[in-house]
């Protein structure tokens, strides 16, 4: 059991029994919501008006019971765990106190009453465990129910460090040993504090959901430290509330179970409201994640870090997980991140519209994927070795701007469903069967950029695809450009030289218009209209235009 001093909820049996001792009862006008959010809500009439003191003690924990379960219950990243607690705890304080004076319900008759009752306090998960734990310490306020004063509180084993974490108050530090601390349970802060280490500092966390929960009123920090995960199930660092700022810190060895529970590095966990922040700071630098088979940094609800030169690698026997992975209708900004061996590098899902600048991006099976709604922006990214480098698909929009993408085995970049990014300045190249493709119902709108790879076709649009492209130039491929199926793009400016066979190929049905054109000057530069086509042919500079009859057959 932790011996967590007494919480602002504690103030509801206080100031419930403070009547009984001769004592005045204030009554704020905000809910002391697990999240310092100011949320003011009114109290549920009364069931039954208590009539004596075990009612009344029974009355207060069901208070207490429905401020716990408030809580999330889960460390896991896609939930919405975040409920909004049915009762305003100093209203309802203010309402029982003058019934407990009315009963004689005294301290000495109430503490026993309250004690039985809290027995019964039931909590899933890690942090409403805290929570409950912290309120069954000592309910009338022996411990002092105020936020002792800070500190800075050396530790030197995982059990002190349990106990430093439940007891410091606000603004305190407490400082890590040279070497390992073991911990079997979820190290929970419910505190602004800081936890600072040197370059040799361990936690090794055996515990099951996550090795550290932050849900503090105010901003936690963690730094200059290593977490091990030794658990089946667990991540590394989950933020369920309040500001955070993770610094220099490796996280190692979170596991995934069989049905996916754990494995994350980073979680920053979606609510129902979004994320409740109590604090001021939401930044993660200089972390680095290793071996997760979750993944490695996953930001969800309406969460909007800053994160900075961040590294994630993923497990080395196989690729799978998301590096860097945005849910819900999460955004914010990553600067210079290294993302490799995963099987998304980069994962844009739902309403999620972050901004990404800079940054490498390798050998993952796909190196960026954006989809959902969102708006993201990438800018700048450098992706090599990967199956595909960039798949855009749903609705997503946002912008893809100045992407260099090298040796993508299968595709460049691939734009489908009814996508419609902004490319902007793409350069495509190495071995890749095609540069940039456009299917689907995408309309993207492609300006300037330069695709020059080995393989089959340089950019190719198919299915219904439309959109534009304006001054793209495609290079070495042995198609330069192809239009297919009942695409009909708007091509404008483009240039495609020193490619293998022909610079341009409209298939039967295919539509769009084409508008300027540089070619080869030799056979190659030839635009083919296989019979059916139905680009609107409107400027091909000097290239040879040639009809050709659909085979039979």
């Amino acid at each position: 059991m932790r011996t967590a001093r007494a919480l602002g909820a504690l103030l509801l049996v206080a100031a419930t029994l403070g009547a009984c001792d001769g004592g005045t009862t204030a009554t704020p006008t905000t809910s002391p919501s697990p999240s310092g959010s100011p949320e003011v809500l009114g109290p549920e009439p009364l069931a039954a008006e208590p009539t004596d003191c075990p009612m009344l003690a029974t009355r207060i924990v069901d208070a207490l019971q429905d401020w716990v379960d408030s809580f999330p219950t889960t460390t896991e990243p896609g939930e919405a765990p975040t409920a909004t607690p049915d009762t305003d705890l100093p209203t309802l304080a203010g309402e029982l106190a003058p019934l407990a004076a009315d009963l004689g319900c005294d301290r000495d008759t109430m503490a026993p009453l309250v004690a039985d009752a809290l027995a019964d306090l039931t909590a899933e998960g890690a942090l409403q465990e805290a929570v409950a734990d912290t309120l069954k310490a000592d309910p009338l306020g022996s411990l002092d129910p105020s936020d002792p004063d800070a500190e800075v509180r050396p530790v030197t084993t995982g059990e002190e460090l349990v106990t430093a974490i439940a007891e410091v108050g606000s603004g305190s530090t407490i400082e890590l040993p040279d070497g390992p601390v073991d911990v079997d349970e979820p190290l929970v802060l419910l505190r602004p504090i800081t936890i600072t280490g040197t370059a040799s500092s361990v936690v090794r966390s055996s515990a099951d959901g996550a090795a550290f929960i932050l849900s503090a009123d105010g901003d936690v920090t963690l730094e200059q430290f290593e977490v091990v995960n030794l658990a089946d199930a667990a991540s590394g660092v989950v933020v369920s509330a309040g500001g955070f700022q993770l610094t220099d810190l490796v996280l190692r060895g979170a596991r995934a179970n069989a049905s996916g529970a754990g494995g994350f590095g980073v979680v920053v966990l979606p609510s129902r409201g979004g994320l409740v922040r109590g604090g001021e700071l939401a930044t993660v630098e200089r972390v680095r994640v290793e071996d997760a088979t979750g993944g490695g940094v996953v930001l969800g609800g309406s969460s909007d870090p800053r994160v900075v030169d961040v590294t994630v690698v993923g497990p080395q026997d196989e690729r799978v997980g998301c590096g860097l992975c945005w849910i819900g209708a999460a955004s914010g900004t990553v600067v210079d991140a290294t993302v490799t061996g995963w099987q998304v590098g980069l994962r844009i899902d739902e309403q999620a519209s972050p901004v990404v600048e800079g940054g490498t991006v390798d050998d993952n099976a796909v190196g960026i994927t954006m989809g959902g709604t969102g708006a993201p922006e990438i800018d700048g990214t450098t992706l090599a070795g990967n199956d595909t480098g960039v798949e855009a698909a749903g609705t997503v929009g946002g912008s893809l701007v100045g992407l260099v993408v090298t040796d993508a085995r299968d595709v460049g970049v691939r734009i489908t469903a009814g996508a419609t990014p902004l490319v902007e300045d793409l350069e495509v190249g190495g071995s890749s069967s095609a540069g940039l493709a456009v299917v689907d119902d995408a309309a993207p709108d492609v300006r300037g950029g330069d695709l020059t790879i080995d393989g089959e076709v340089a950019a190719i649009w198919g299915g219904r695809a439309t959109g534009s492209a304006t001054g793209l130039a495609v290079h070495g491929s042995r198609i330069g450009l192809q239009v297919g199926d009942r695409a009909a793009p708007s091509l404008t400016d483009l240039t495609a030289t020193d490619v293998g066979d022909v610079a341009m190929i409209a298939t039967e049905t295919a539509g769009g218009s084409l508008d300027g054109l540089v070619c080869d000057e030799d056979e190659r530069g030839t635009v083919v209209l296989v019979e059916g086509a139905e680009l609107d042919v409107r400027d091909a500079g000097d290239c040879e235009v040639v009809e050709q009859a659909v085979e039979e057959g």
